[in-house]
């Protein structure tokens, strides 16, 4: 728990409390925060113990996954990577350990910006090439998150009743008039529980479903066919998936031109 509060620490450390009080205030956590930016997993090189660092042997072994990753065989000696250590010590120790290995995986996904085949041995300056890279790719990151957490920051404008309107017809264009349509022509059609219900109550307001007497009281039936307990929120779903189902097969039998109809609900 201490080492995952420091780690937490060491990442935002760049970021002002008053800062991380602004995510917090859009729901946004220090622990969210710390996974978004990825700034960090473990401590970064600086404040390794040295050159015996356990966390050494991880990046050799990342380079040496990369080198057969890219169809090289050859793996680093001691003394060709005491080499590279020295290099990446001195350049690139504001990295860990893990974001050395994210990097040179998102090179093999042709996820970063620098993309150039490797040609002959892993030198310096490739690595240097794909760390720099990665380091702009986490910048971006951390650039579009911000954009979002500030866009989210920002008060949505409330759309006005016209538009709600447009919305909502074409919502229901996309959800129940083309599959209305292929329906009279005789097509085999499905909607989703979610969809059959949403649709069922928009339409009873529009005054467009009519529910029968005969609905009405097959309400109790649906809970024992389906084992439902009667008033629960499932069995009421329930209950108006089917009944809304069964009144779209009935108007498509009677070719009924529901388009036209509710072209005029919305005054289109």
């Amino acid at each position: 728990m201490e080492e995952n509060k420091q780690t937490t620490a060491l990442v935002l450390k760049d970021f002002s409390t008053d800062r991380i009080k602004k995510f917090e205030k859009i729901g946004v956590s220090e622990n969210q925060l710390v996974t978004v930016l990825n700034k960090r997993k473990t401590a970064k090189i600086r404040e390794w113990n040295g050159k015996s660092d356990y966390r050494w042997h991880k990046i050799q072994t990342a380079l040496n996954l990369f080198s057969f990753n890219i169809g090289s065989k050859d793996k680093f000696q001691e003394q060709d990577f005491e080499i590279v250590r020295q290099h990446i010590k001195e350049n690139f120790n504001h990295l860990s350990a893990e974001e050395i290995q994210e990097a040179f995986t998102l090179y093999v996904a042709q996820k970063l910006d620098f993309k150039d085949s490797f040609y002959g041995e892993l030198s310096n300056l490739f690595i240097s090439k794909v760390l720099n890279s990665f380091r702009d790719y986490q910048m971006k990151q951390i650039h579009d998150y911000n954009m979002k957490v500030k866009n989210a920051q920002k008060p949505q404008k409330e759309a006005t009743s016209d538009e709600k309107k447009q919305i909502t017809y074409e919502y229901i264009t996309e959800c129940f008039l083309k599959p209305y349509r292929r329906l009279k022509q005789g097509e085999q059609i499905s909607f989703t529980k979610d969809i059959a219900v949403d649709l069922f109550w928009k339409f009873r307001e529009m005054g467009v479903l009519k529910v029968t007497e005969t609905q009405r009281k097959g309400f109790n039936k649906v809970a024992q066919m389906y084992k439902m307990e009667i008033n629960s929120q499932q069995h009421k779903e329930k209950w108006c998936e089917l009944t809304f189902i069964e009144w779209v097969n009935g108007v498509a039998k009677k070719n009924i031109d529901l388009e036209n109809i509710i072209k005029l609900k919305f005054a289109l």
